[in-house]
């Protein structure tokens, strides 16, 4: 039986071509249609490097001149057929026919093969008798091969039937799409009715070179999000995406106290598990526990221990959410551990907490983990670095080899401070991101990273040994009309760290915008030029002067002109369609932008003149969220041609909770933290306004 990987060590990135060095081999014929898609000016400098070397040629003239061979059926092989080879090998027929026209056949390893060109998918005798195996690779990396004119596609695989496992043999078939046909999945399209989201160069001919040897080395064990940018885990772009969990693992976002120890099992009968504050046991929903008492250790290692033997290679280990010294256990045995005390009421300045960390909360969570060593030495124990145990202890050096800590911590600089703290005392790192949370007030659900801040935190993972991401709320891709080119910059560098971001940004505008992507692509480097120059302590600001620190009228005039401009330019309905998209997201903060800076202006001058232009900017406001809401009853401005609608619409409202089409103006938006002037009564205050 195949074993899913217990170890996350970092890989040796010197087996890998990289992506812009890898020679194409193709015959005049390709070269023709090449140089004829380059002359169209659309992403040819991005997707192709060709060569006329002689090749393995697999289509000619539209016709295929080569045979797919799978593996012979084995019902005692406990890979799971359909998510490991049947996926992948839908992908290959079915893309080499849109980009050539060809249809591949396939072959099952018994039957007799065909002469010609072979392309072995998979694990096969063939590949076996090759000598080309995984038995190298870690997590989901592959192998694209060329020899004794057979192109092996293989990878390493696990044998869950879900998302969470290896899948290295789709990432190797994956990988032979981009490189060698130059497909790319930009945007959500997973509906085949509706392929707006990728881009499929046409030609009549592929081939590759006959001397390849190329191994993909993957670079994090997992990017787990609950809501997926690339969505559809079946598809091609969650695998081209990195989208990927190539480990067994068990999360729960951070917080497993109150999973295993939960308030409506133990405290009627066991009030002493739970924290002791302010003289009485808490029953908070939160969970906080005594952590010195023994039964309640005992309690979640049993928990741990259980998880591990169901098959998980990881398992989380966290304390409860909101927790302050307000809320750690008080009682005189967790008093004894630490000085914890002396952090006040404080939000964990992390010099201070470093001199008083929290010793009651590491220390029972160094002896869970000691005694997992003992029991489960090849298991991993995945460790929360959160709110008060961001610092390590003072008491004792290392937590040991088999605990991965989880960074949880949302600005960048203080996570690199943290993980300073934390080398030599775990294997290794994850990180816990908030890159898109909506509810860090006042950006929401503009963007609060681009691909140039994009790439300096995944670079910075990639060399200080950050094996896996985990998206706070478990959600990305809630705003693809400004967020577009950020998702896929990060999903591909999440491949490949040493991709150019702004490249991947011109890839992205020009693959979904079309004949305007030069104009879109100066729309967004103004947009992002901004966002990367300006530095706002946000504590020391009101929020709606915070908004217009990034988003100033100024500002968002000249990204209207650009998107004017691109709008006057579409021909395609498909560049019209992502325009249109992108308008959507875009009037949110221009009619924001508009209404903070009209009612700062009447706050300073108020006269009926200024009233009006306040009243006409809330006005705008209202018609655009009325417009927005409207779509949710339409089914085709939802999820596959529209992602992220629906989040879109529930932002717009008081709260998530709150999604409804009738008698919104007035009421609060942005998740309910814009209220005026919203609320204002407009008729009231003109009559009073002379």
């Amino acid at each position: 039986m195949l074993q899913v990987v217990v170890s996350v060590e970092r890989p040796s990135y010197t087996e890998e071509t990289n992506y812009q060095e890898t020679p194409v081999a193709i015959n005049n014929k390709t070269l023709k249609c090449c140089l004829q898609f380059c002359a169209m000016g659309l992403m040819s400098a991005a997707l192709f490097t060709a060569n006329t070397a002689s090749g393995l040629s697999l289509v000619e003239d539209g016709k295929a001149v080569a045979t797919i061979v799978i593996p012979e059926p084995n019902d005692s092989d406990p890979h799971d057929k359909w998510w490991i080879l049947g996926m992948p090998l839908g992908y290959l027929k079915d893309y080499v026919r849109k980009a050539t026209g060809a249809e591949l056949k396939v072959v099952t390893e018994g039957q007799p093969l065909p002469d010609g060109a072979l392309i072995s998918v998979g694990h096969t005798n063939l590949a076996r008798k090759a000598g080309i195996t995984t038995d190298d690779l870690k997590l989901d990396s592959c192998k694209l091969i060329v020899k004794d004119r057979t192109l092996f596609l293989i990878g390493r695989d696990g044998i869950v039937n879900k998302p969470y496992t290896p899948r290295g043999t789709a990432r190797a078939v994956v990988t032979f799409l981009e490189t060698y046909l130059g497909v790319r999945w930009l945007i959500p399209s997973w509906d085949t009715d509706f392929p707006e989201g990728e881009f499929v160069p046409q030609t009549t001919a592929l081939a590759v070179p006959d001397d390849l040897q190329r191994t993909v080395v993957s670079k994090f064990a997992y990017v787990y999000k609950e809501t997926e940018p690339y969505f559809n885990p079946g598809s091609p772009a969650y695998v081209a995406n990195n989208s990927n969990t190539s480990i067994k693992i068990w999360t729960v976002g951070g917080h497993s106290w109150d999973v295993w120890v939960p308030v409506e099992k133990y405290y009627k009968d066991h009030p002493e598990y739970f924290a002791l504050i302010d003289g009485k046991r808490s029953d908070n929903a939160l969970n906080h526990l005594c952590p010195s008492n023994p039964e309640v250790r005992n309690i979640m290692l049993r928990e741990i221990r259980k998880l591990f033997d169901e098959g998980y290679d990881w398992v989380q280990l966290g304390q409860s959410d909101g927790v302050s010294y307000r809320n750690v256990c008080q009682c005189e045995e967790c008093e004894k551990l630490d000085t914890f005390s002396e952090m006040g009421k404080s939000n964990f300045p992390l010099a201070k907490l470093k001199e008083h960390p929290c010793e009651r909360i590491l220390l029972a969570h160094k002896w869970i983990v000691d005694e997992c060593r003992k029991s489960h030495p090849d298991k991993t124990v995945h460790l929360l670095v959160y709110q008060p145990t961001r610092m390590p202890s003072k008491i004792f050096d290392t937590f040991g080899d088999n605990v991965i800590a989880e960074n949880a911590i949302g600005n960048f600089k203080m996570f690199k401070y943290v993980n300073e703290a934390w080398k030599g005392k775990v294997r290794g790192f994850t990180a816990y991101i908030y890159w898109e949370t909506t509810r860090i007030k006042p950006l929401g659900i503009l963007t609060k990273l681009t691909p140039s801040s994009a790439a300096d935190q995944i670079r910075y993972f990639h060399e200080n040994n950050v094996v896996g991401i985990y998206y706070c709320g478990g959600r990305f891709g809630r705003n693809w009309g400004l967020w577009g080119p950020v998702y896929y910059t990060l999903s591909r560098l999440m491949g490949d760290p040493d991709r150019d971001p702004d490249a991947m940004v011109s890839e992205y505008c020009e693959g979904v915008y079309g004949e305007t992507g030069d104009i879109m692509k100066s729309f967004f480097d103004l947009l992002y030029n901004r966002m990367d120059g300006i530095q706002v302590n946000q504590d020391k600001i009101a929020m709606k002067d915070h908004f217009l620190a990034y988003y100033p009228p100024w500002v968002v005039w000249e990204l209207e002109q650009l998107l004017v401009k691109a709008e006057q330019t579409a021909t395609t309905s498909k560049s019209k369609h992502w325009l249109k998209f992108t308008r959507d997201y875009f009037d949110y903060m221009k009619t924001v932008s508009n209404m903070f800076a009209s009612e700062k202006n009447y706050q300073a001058n108020p006269n009926r003149a200024n009233l009006l232009i306040v009243k006409e900017s809330v006005d705008a406001f209202e018609d655009y969220r009325t417009r927005i809401i409207a779509y949710s009853s339409e089914m085709k401005y939802n999820g596959r041609n529209r992602p992220g609608y629906t989040l879109l619409n529930q932002y717009l409202m008081s709260d998530y909770n709150k999604l409804h089409t009738e008698n919104v103006r007035g009421t609060p938006a942005a998740l309910g933290w814009i209220i005026e002037p919203l609320n204002w009564d407009f008729d009231k205050l003109l009559a009073a306004t002379p």
